[in-house]
Formats: C-alpha cells, structure tokens, sequence
C-alpha cells in the first residue's frame, strides 16, 4: 500500500496544498484526479489565480470539490458543523 493510500485509509481530513506549486504536469494531475474521484480529499488550497486553478478547473475538479486560497479557510470550512 502507497503512503498516501495509508494516509488517506488513517486520515479524517486531508488539504492538499499546492500553493507553491508553479506547474503540474500530467502525472500529478492524474494523481490529483484519482484522490478526488476516490473521495479522499477535502479541500484543495491553491492561489485565486494561476495556472494551476485554471489547469484544475478545466479538468473539472472544483465541480467535484472545493477550492479554497488557503489553508486557514480550509481548516475553518472543516470545523463547522
């Protein structure tokens, strides 16, 4: 079993933050699409703009989950009820 199935098996939560991501490439973004098609992520932090909102929006991610531009609104949206 990878480390991130072993997390994401543990986990309550999980934030990817990908703010100091400049780029993606293909593998990564494959990665990133099969952790939101299994559910496992909650949020993903990432800049209001750039390429890597724009590359995860026309991939259709945020119509499957949210995008938030940082770690705080993340860890504030998971701890209301």
């Amino acid at each position: 079993m990878s480390t991130v199935a072993r997390v994401a098996k543990e986990a309550k939560s999980i934030i990817l933050d990908l703010t100091d991501c400049g780029y993606i490439d293909s593998l990564s973004l494959s990665a990133v699409l099969k952790l939101v098609e299994s559910q496992t992520l909650d949020y993903i932090v990432v800049p209001a703009k750039g390429n890597i909102r724009k590359i995860l929006t026309l991939a259709g991610v945020t119509s499957r989950l949210p995008l938030v531009v940082s770690v705080e609104e993340a860890l504030e949206n998971l701890s209301q009820p």
